[in-house]
């Protein structure tokens, strides 16, 4: 549900639960639109997508879907809401008029959103390393964590036939260990992140048949997992 601070907002009747997830989400952050109305003080958003353009410019999906917020020192649950990984905003759609608006970042602790968890990460907190402040995908939380920085680039082209464009992902990854992170693309950058224990992962990733080519979020998750393993 639609809560903050562990309170429900309004009454909700029975014919809600019948409804799809999405509505139902809708109809509770309707509902709790008088308690959260801190969370609009957010500057408006304009959706920049043109007709011409491939794709867009949201992780996963270009719909409103649920998601959780930890938003100035407050949970919301099961808020609708879209991912702009071009602008690394959260936009929501306001539930009593037609426009959206993104919330303020710097209030955002994390937020949990199609399965997966995205920290904030400030300036200061990275200290001298290769990371920007901004939301990270926490891939594995263990004695190390391995993160994803998602991104989307608007590629624009005037053609003889007219105006041509695509949202183009990127997603660079990085292990955090004793408080320092390192990026990692591929095997080798990991071993030399990880060498404590080079040749266990060596051995698992020849068991395993991991290939960084055919997926290399998927080879570096089940590589990290590994490494966390009391006995591996």
């Amino acid at each position: 549900m639609f809560v903050g601070g562990g309170c429900c907002f309004g009454q909700v009747p029975d014919s809600v639960y019948l409804q799809k997830p999405l509505q139902y989400a809708l109809t509770l952050y309707e509902n709790g639109i008088g308690e959260a109305s801190h969370l609009y003080n957010g500057p408006q958003y304009v959706n920049y997508d043109k007709y011409y353009i491939e794709g867009h410019q949201f992780f996963r999906t270009d719909e409103a879907s649920p998601g959780n917020i930890f938003f100035d020192g407050t949970l919301y649950t099961q808020a609708p809401m879209l991912y702009d990984l071009v602008l690394d905003e959260i936009v929501l759609d306001h539930p009593n008029s037609e426009f959206q608006f993104t919330l303020v970042t710097e209030k955002i602790k994390y937020f949990t959103f199609q399965g997966h968890t995205f920290i904030r990460l400030e300036k200061d907190s990275v200290g001298d390393t290769p990371l920007k402040g901004g939301f990270y995908d926490l891939l594995h939380d263990g004695q190390v964590k391995l993160l994803a920085k998602r991104t989307k680039n608007l590629q624009e082209q005037a053609t003889m036939d007219g105006m041509k464009g695509r949202f183009e992902s990127a997603n660079k990854y990085y292990i955090r260990k004793e408080n320092i992170y390192y990026p990692v693309k591929d095997k080798r950058s990991l071993l030399k992140t990880l060498p404590d224990k080079r040749k266990e992962l060596q051995r698992y990733a020849r068991e395993q048949k991991i290939k960084f080519g055919k997926n290399r979020e998927k080879a570096l998750l089940q590589l990290t997992q590994f490494y966390d393993k009391p006995n591996a």
